[in-house]
């Protein structure tokens, strides 16, 4: 693509010197020259305004966006385009593992303090004060992780807004990944000042989506080839996976039947449910056992 102008210039170029050359401008072994000259003459105009046109400004920057769109999809999407796109890949992957460390370690009692809070409620034209307990992340995992976020959204815009098909790129699993996982950041940054219940409702809901955080290991797959190739794989191999998978419920389900009436014998006849004799008190519990 980034060679077409070029080329097409070049084509265009050598059908225009045919025309003044190789072809004539007149033919002289013809009874009638003058509608052969004029048709001759409007091929002439005709090359001429596409030579024209392919100077254009506009062809220039199509030309000119085609090549830097794909220098910079190549440079966020192949780690192996070239050496700087190795180094984007590096960049991309030490934040994502930065990322996932920072999301385990905001459960850990130690980056995860208890906090004494007040709040004042009017109840039947009383003020009354209320004190309550929460947990509050440590600050400087909430900084760690804004900075990852930052490249994180970086990234996100360059590639959409470089990418071939956008289409194709909305469609895509995992930037559909990347766009969940950056979202309730900002929407937790832009209500946490807000004092309504509403907005706690909201902030508390965030809270619990935070999970999706964990996905980013997915773009993994994006920067190792082994990793797309074990995906290939696997989603190749899906029948044979279905199969294994009906061979072991299979074995689930033998093994459960079977310790369920085995646990029943002996058992006190006063008792049908035999709940007091077994703890396998039925067959969807032996399946966990199987």
């Amino acid at each position: 693509p980034c060679c077409w102008m070029t080329y097409r210039q070049h084509r265009e170029a050598e059908e225009a010197l045919d025309s003044f050359s190789g072809g004539g401008l007149l033919d002289l072994g013809s009874d009638d020259p003058e509608p052969e000259q004029e048709h001759t003459e409007d091929d002439v105009d005709e090359m001429t305004r596409r030579l024209a046109h392919g100077d254009s400004p506009d062809v220039r920057s199509g030309a000119l966006w085609n090549r830097w769109q794909k220098h910079v999809w190549a440079l966020f999407e192949d780690p192996y385009s070239s050496k700087y796109a190795r180094w984007v890949a590096l960049a991309s992957l030490f934040f994502i593992l930065v990322s996932i460390t920072t999301f385990c370690l905001e459960t850990h009692e130690a980056f995860n303090p208890i906090i004494n809070r007040t709040e004042f409620e009017l109840v039947d034209n009383v003020t009354v004060e209320r004190f309550y307990q929460e947990t509050e992340t440590a600050a400087y995992l909430t900084y760690i992780e804004g900075v990852c976020v930052v490249w994180f959204t970086f990234e996100f815009l360059m590639r959409i807004t470089f990418c071939p098909n956008k289409f194709d790129f909305i469609r895509n699993a995992l930037n559909i990944i990347d766009f969940v996982a950056i979202l309730p950041f900002y929407l937790e940054v832009g209500l946490r000042g807000l004092s309504s219940k509403a907005a706690k409702d909201v902030l508390g809901f965030l809270r619990v989506v935070r999970f999706v955080r964990i996905l980013r290991i997915f773009k993994l797959t994006r920067h190792f080839v082994g990793l797309r190739v074990l995906g290939h794989t696997l989603r190749a191999s899906t029948n044979e996976f279905l199969l294994l998978i009906i061979f072991l419920a299979l074995g689930v389900l033998i093994f459960a039947t079977m310790i369920y009436y085995a646990e029943r014998i002996g058992a006190n006849p006063n008792d049908p449910r035999a709940s007091e004799h077994t703890h396998f008190r039925n067959i969807p519990i032996g399946f966990w056992w199987a």
